[in-house]
């Protein structure tokens, strides 16, 4: 999943083209995500099969749901944001998402963001190889903080966490996303 800041830049946009064709990136945040913590941002990664994976595309990397780190991320979610404002709301759908347990790491992805996009108040068309159109843009962006302030759940104690995943951004602000995002277009403008 991407950060919080790359749907701010996406909300911009009425249709995005996904590239699971792309070389895999260890490191990239196509495999882990940063969540805000009382403790500070941690940041939680999946476990692959096939190491390190390193020449495949997105598309070829595949998932190992047996090791005991996939319970990791919703055990994460539930003791950092369980008090958010839409945690109740989310989470189960989260979980249907999660236990259908996806093979390739970009199916996840995929599902993942096509779930946010709507829960986010977004009305946005997501393609991906081969159906995607050379025309629509590509945000290459993804990850990069903008610096750009919403509402988290630990602000108070730790500060910003600009490079939050996008579970923090569904928590905390849900579909009132879609309001906040038009006024920030706005102020831009």
């Amino acid at each position: 999943m991407p950060s919080a800041d790359w749907w701010i830049q996406a909300a911009g946009f009425s249709t995005l083209r996904i590239d699971s064709e792309v070389p895999f990136d260890y490191r990239s945040v196509q495999r882990r995500c940063i969540l805000t913590t009382a403790q500070g941002p941690k940041s939680y990664s999946l476990s692959l099969l096939g190491g390190r994976n390193k020449g495949r595309s997105v598309a070829g990397i595949a998932l190992d749901w047996t090791q005991p780190s996939m319970r990791d991320l919703p055990m994460a979610l539930t003791t950092n944001y369980s008090r958010t404002p839409y945690f109740d709301e989310l989470f189960p759908e989260f979980m249907e998402i999660w236990h259908a347990q996806p093979k390739p790491l970009y199916l996840l992805n995929q599902t993942l963001m096509k779930w946010a996009q709507k829960r986010l108040g977004l009305n946005i068309e997501i393609l991906t190889v081969p159906d995607f159109d050379a025309r629509f843009p590509l945000i290459e962006s993804a990850g990069l903080p903008i610096g750009v302030r919403y509402r988290q759940m630990f602000d108070d104690l730790i500060g910003f966490v600009p490079e939050a995943s996008t579970f923090d951004l569904l928590f905390n602000l849900g579909p009132e996303f879609g309001f906040w995002a038009q006024d920030f277009q706005q102020d831009l403008q």
